[in-house]
């Protein structure tokens, strides 16, 4: 279960991080 928590949120600070025009 903490993997697939620790998974999404690294999916989301990727995306975050991906989604940054600057």
């Amino acid at each position: 279960i903490l993997s697939i928590i620790t998974i999404s949120i690294r999916i989301h600070t990727l995306h975050l991080e991906n989604n940054s025009p600057d």
